[in-house]
């Protein structure tokens, strides 16, 4: 956020939603959640919709402020990749039924995966879902651990 020269009056702040019930966008999500930001600047979040969205602030085509940036101006900034798993019975929008609380981008390979790998914990007792970018294709997997179904039964 540039402050300006008196940042009470002069701080530029910029604010970008979840598109819902956005025409423009390919697909809707909704209620975002913990999030984290990757070294390219994209922002990684979990979505109660059942998609893990990415917001690069690259692809915005229109004014990044000023009266016309209301929140809606760049659904073109956002992709949402559905997680793994059916949706809810009778839904037939994108998503699963499957939701994380937050998400963490491995910046400096901790798990031994790529600075790109993003973790969002899964909700389920024995999984942990890894995903991936590379050239500019989206990839993703499922671990089943032990330890995570001891966490969840108390065990």
């Amino acid at each position: 956020m540039p402050p300006g020269d008196n940042p009470p009056e002069t701080a530029l702040a910029e604010y970008y939603e979840v598109p819902f019930n956005e025409p423009r966008a390919p697909v809707n999500g909704f209620t975002p959640r913990g999030m984290d930001i990757d070294r390219d600047g994209v922002v990684w979040v979990p979505l109660a919709s059942g998609h893990l969205g990415s917001f690069d602030r690259r692809k915005c085509k229109g004014p990044l402020n000023g009266p016309s940036a209301t929140g809606r101006h760049c659904p073109e900034g956002w992709t949402l990749y559905p997680f793994p798993g059916p949706q809810f019975k009778d839904v037939a929008d994108s998503g699963s039924a499957e939701a994380s609380y937050y998400t963490w981008v491995d910046q400096f390979e901790s798990s031994g995966s790529a600075r790109t790998c993003r973790l969002p914990p899964a909700t389920r007792p024995i999984r942990c879902m890894f995903w991936w970018t590379a050239s500019s294709s989206k990839s993703g997997y499922v671990i089943a651990t032990a330890l995570s179904r001891m966490l969840r039964s108390g065990a």
